[in-house]
């Protein structure tokens, strides 16, 4: 998981890992996708982070989570949003991400996290949906 607090810009991920995983996904792509990224990509996550209902610049962004394929559903995604969780409690401060299938919607729905927004993207292969979702403890019971 990559996740970025406020203010200070500080991510908290592995930045040696961060930056081979980006370079071997930006290789691996097909050079439509790599245009779609470049020309699309950046417009649509905007549009979404205008649904956040708070201002994302005062709020952790999850930037990236990943489960290696063989390592899903076995709880450890949902370990680490857990203290993810833990810790917006405990500094007030909620926190905010773009979804890019519908099974990570799914788990966020299941962790309390709410949907504030969607937008279809064309892709080669067909239409895909990014989704903005939210997770705000102030909201919270």
């Amino acid at each position: 998981m990559a996740f970025m607090y406020p203010q200070n810009s500080k991510s908290y991920d592995h930045q040696d890992f961060k930056y081979r995983s980006a370079q071997w996904m930006w290789s691996s792509l097909p050079d439509y996708k790599k245009s779609w990224i470049v020309s699309e990509s950046g417009l649509k996550c905007s549009l979404l982070e205008r649904t956040i209902g708070f201002p994302t610049e005062e709020a952790i962004e999850i930037k990236l989570l990943a489960t290696d394929p063989e390592a899903r559903r076995q709880g450890h995604a949902k370990a680490l949003l857990t203290e993810l969780k833990a810790e917006s409690r405990k500094s007030g401060t909620p926190i905010w991400l773009i979804a890019h299938t519908e099974e990570a919607v799914q788990m966020y729905r299941d962790l309390d996290f709410q949907k504030t927004g969607s937008v279809d993207v064309d892709i080669k292969e067909g239409t895909a949906t990014m989704t903005a979702s939210t997770y705000n403890p102030a909201t919270q019971e």
